[in-house]
């Protein structure tokens, strides 16, 4: 790969594929639960009631969004001399020169790189309203950055992080 070219990451159908049937499958075990006959212990069936209500809600959510992302065209990571952009985080690319750092982060097995950005650059981002939402709690559980997943794509989370370190080191604020 040359320094200055575009490397474009699609979506992988097959990994798409298998989340949404893990999502329909958790969904319909959800709603078995909220529809359960004859839980007989009143305080154990509103609890369990409860967990199956947020169970059809998330899993419902994600097997939904899941699908959104298998039928979508558009490229989902495209990295370049301008800068990181993943269309699930912001419209346009993170530029090299705000990135101060490149990190791995690990929440429930799944890996994340976390791109630490320059203090008041982050409003100027055009992060989307799901990046904007769930920020705060990210940071709360130790994502203090812009989380990029490579979950979903025909890229593995090392080589991602691999081609954006040596992007960063090449154009960022610190490069000569």
């Amino acid at each position: 790969m040359k320094p200055d070219e575009t490397v474009v990451i699609e979506r992988s159908p097959v990994r798409l594929l298998l989340q949404i049937v893990i999502g329909v499958v958790t969904t319909a075990l959800s709603a078995a639960i909220v529809f359960m006959p004859d839980i007989h212990v009143a305080y154990l069936g509103i609890f369990l009631r409860t967990v199956g209500f947020l169970g059809v809600l998330f899993c419902g959510l994600g097997t939904g969004i899941a699908f959104r992302r298998l039928v979508a065209t558009a490229p989902v990571i495209t990295i370049s001399p301008d800068g990181v952009r993943d269309y699930r985080v912001a419209a346009d690319p993170i530029p090299w020169s705000v990135i101060t750092d490149i990190s791995t982060w690990e929440y429930s097995g799944q890996r994340f790189m976390v791109l630490a950005v320059k203090p008041g650059t982050q409003e100027r981002l055009g992060l989307t309203r799901m990046a904007r939402w769930t920020r705060a709690g990210n940071r709360l559980i130790g994502a203090d950055g812009l989380c990029i997943t490579a979950n979903g794509t025909k890229i593995d989370h090392d080589t991602l992080v691999q081609i954006c370190e040596g992007y960063l080191e090449r154009y960022g604020a610190g490069a000569g």
